[in-house]
C-alpha cells in the first residue's frame, strides 16, 4: 500500500548514510558539519520521523502520494546541502573569509590570558537577557521554579532575549575554553567544575536540547583541540545522549512509552501534511520570508507586531488553534523556503546552508587560534540546523556581539 514511499525511505537513508561516512572520511571526524548535520536533520527529523508512521496508527492520516512528494523534496535538499561540500568552490570560500574580515570578525595579533573582567561582561549580558525574558515574556519567577513550564507558555513574544540569553551561555563555554586553552585531558578536568556550573544554567532553558549542545560544543573543541574522537566512542556518546533525551520525556511525564517518547521527532510527519496542503497555503512569493523578519523586534518595542508571520503562516494554516495552547510544531529545515518558492525554496535553503557550513568550517581548520572560527565552525557543525534560513542573520548579530564582549580581552601589537 505504501510501497514506494518505503522504497523512497530506503534510499534517502542510504544516500545520507553514504554522505555521513564520506565526510567522516574527509575530516577524520563525526564532528564536522556534513555528518553531524545530516545525522540530525535527515536521522532524526525525517528519517525516524518518517520510519515511525509504518508503526503507529498515524498510517492511516496519510497516503503513499504525500509522503512521496514530501521524500523527494527533501532528498533535492540533501543533496543540495552537500554539494560545497562535495564540489569545494573555493571563489566561496574566498566570500564568506572577505566578508568576515570586513566585519572585524577576526582574531588580532595577540591576545591577554583569562581575563575575569571578560567573564564579568559576559555573565552581565546573560543575566540581562535572562531578567528581559522574565518580564516581556511574563513568566516571572516561572522561569526559576518551572523552566520548562515558561518554555512551553512564556516565551513567545520574548524569543529574542530568549536567544540571547541561551547563546550567552554557549559563549561562556566558549570563551573559557578558548582562553584557558586547554590540551590534554588533564587540563580540561581541571577546568570541569566550572564547566558542568555553566552547564547547570541550561536546567533554567526549560529545553533539554540545549544542554545536550553545549556538551556536544565541549566534545566539539575537544576533537579539534586535544584529540579526535573516533567513531566508535563517537557512537557511543551519541547513543548515552539520546537515550538520556529519551529518559527525560519520560520522567518528565511528557509521554509514557518508547514510542511516544520517539514520537517527539515528528518534524517530518507535520512537513508531510504541510506538503499535502501546500497548494492552499503557498507559494507566498517572499512573503512568509520578509514578514519573517518581525522575528527580529522585541513585542515590547512593537506592540503592533503581528502575532502570525514567517514559518507561523504554516502553523497557523494547518493547526490555527495551536498557539493558544503554546504548541509550536516543527517542520523540516526546507520548509520554509518551500512556502516562499516551492521547489526553488528547497533548492535555495538547500544551497545557501550547505554552503555557509562548509565554508565556515574549512576556515576555521585552517586556523583554529581564532575564537571567532571556532564560535562559527561550532555554530555550523552544531546549531545551524536549529534555525531557518534567515535565522543566519540572528547569527552575525550575535558575533557583532562577541566582538564587541571580547574587546576588552583584546590587544593588539604594534
Amino acid at each position: 500500500m505504501h510501497q514506494t514511499s518505503i522504497a523512497l525511505l530506503i534510499f534517502l537513508t542510504t544516500l545520507v548514510v553514504g554522505l555521513i561516512i564520506y565526510g567522516i572520511k574527509i575530516y577524520k571526524t563525526p564532528l564536522n558539519p556534513l555528518s553531524f548535520y545530516l545525522t540530525l536533520d535527515s536521522g532524526l527529523r525525517v528519517i525516524l520521523s518518517c520510519s515511525l508512521i509504518y508503526f503507529t496508527d498515524n498510517i492511516q492520516n496519510f497516503t503513499d502520494a504525500d509522503i512521496v512528494d514530501a521524500l523527494l523534496l527533501h532528498i533535492l535538499y540533501v543533496i543540495c546541502f552537500a554539494l560545497p561540500f562535495v564540489m569545494r568552490p573555493r571563489w566561496l570560500l574566498r566570500t564568506v573569509e572577505t566578508i568576515r574580515r570586513a566585519f572585524f570578525m577576526r582574531l588580532p595579533r595577540a591576545r591577554t590570558p583569562f581575563s575575569m573582567l571578560t567573564v564579568v561582561l559576559i555573565t552581565a549580558f546573560i543575566l540581562i537577557n535572562f531578567y528581559m525574558l522574565m518580564i516581556v515574556g511574563e513568566g516571572g519567577t516561572l522561569w526559576l521554579t518551572n523552566p520548562r513550564e515558561a518554555y512551553q507558555n512564556n516565551k513567545f513574544g520574548a524569543g529574542n532575549y530568549y536567544l540571547f540569553w541561551v547563546w550567552g551561555i554557549s559563549f561562556f563555554i566558549i570563551y573559557v575554553l578558548y582562553s584557558v586553552k586547554p590540551t590534554n585531558k588533564g587540563d580540561l578536568l581541571k577546568i570541569a567544575p566550572l564547566l558542568l556550573g555553566i552547564f547547570g544554567l541550561t536546567y533554567f532553558t526549560g529545553s533539554k536540547q540545549i544542554l545536550m549542545v553545549n556538551i556536544l560544543l565541549v566534545a566539539f573543541y575537544y576533537t579539534h583541540y586535544i584529540k579526535i574522537i573516533g567513531i566508535k566512542f563517537f557512537t557511543v556518546i551519541g547513543a548515552a545522549l539520546f537515550s538520556m533525551f529519551l529518559g527525560l520525556q519520560l520522567l518528565q511525564g511528557t509521554t509514557s512509552d518508547l514510542i511516544g517518547a520517539l514520537s517527539y521527532f515528528d518534524y517530518f510527519q507535520k512537513t508531510i501534511e504541510f506538503v499535502a496542503q501546500y497548494d492552499h497555503i503557498g507559494p507566498t512569493y517572499g512573503e512568509a520570508f520578509i514578514s519573517s523578519f518581525w522575528g527580529y523586534i522585541p513585542r515590547a518595542f512593537a506592540p503592533d507586531k503581528p502575532l502570525i508571520y514567517g514559518q507561523l503562516l504554516i502553523q497557523n494554516y494547518l493547526y490555527p488553534e495551536a498557539a493558544d495552547v503554546g504548541y509550536y510544531p516543527a517542520f523540516a529545515s526546507w520548509a520554509f523556503m518551500y512556502l516562499d518558492f516551492w521547489v526553488v525554496g528547497v533548492i535555495m535553503s538547500g544551497l545557501f546552508v550547505g554552503g555557509l557550513s562548509w565554508s565556515l568550517y574549512e576556515l576555521f581548520r585552517r586556523n583554529k587560534n581564532d575564537i571567532f572560527l571556532f564560535s562559527l565552525a561550532a555554530q555550523a557543525t552544531i546549531t545551524l540546523y536549529m534555525v531557518p534560513l534567515h535565522g543566519e542573520l540572528y547569527i552575525f548579530i550575535w558575533f557583532i556581539l562577541q566582538r564587541i564582549i571580547l574587546n576588552i580581552h583584546f590587544k593588539r601589537t604594534s
